[in-house]
């Protein structure tokens, strides 16, 4: 997500991600998809910051996709 001001760290991750600098947003919604595009989460978020708990998902690599009031922002996520 280097082309906004959203922090989405650690990445590569265990398994836990925090999302920060979304404030701002009426409405915020994280997916995180495979790389066949099949979403694996899908969750609400709140206006600063957030954590997400992705245990339990396979190593490997998976997109994020970021609605924030109907802008969608992509990035990467690797899950170690």
């Amino acid at each position: 997500l280097s082309k906004t001001d959203i922090d989405v760290y650690p990445n590569p991750t265990t398994g836990v991600v925090n999302i920060d600098n979304i404030q701002g947003y009426n409405k915020a919604t994280l997916k995180v998809l495979d790389m066949t595009g099949k979403v694996v989460h899908n969750e609400q978020l709140g206006d600063v910051n957030n954590t997400i708990h992705l245990d339990g998902m396979a190593e490997g690599i998976y997109m994020l996709r970021l609605d924030l009031d109907g802008k969608v922002v992509n990035g990467k996520l690797i899950v170690k």
